[in-house]
């Protein structure tokens, strides 16, 4: 039973950081599209 609790906390971790880490990526592309958006909104009004 001791080695299974091992295998799920090594294989947890990963998953823990993986989940982490596709939320951030998430967050900062959405942030990075609609500042993108913005920016060709001015673009269009200079044009």
């Amino acid at each position: 039973m001791g080695s299974t609790t091992e295998d799920f906390g090594i294989t947890t971790t990963p998953l823990y950081y993986l989940a982490s880490h596709c939320t951030f990526f998430t967050r900062s592309t959405i942030r990075f599209e609609s500042n993108w958006s913005l920016f060709e909104n001015q673009l269009a009004r200079v044009n």
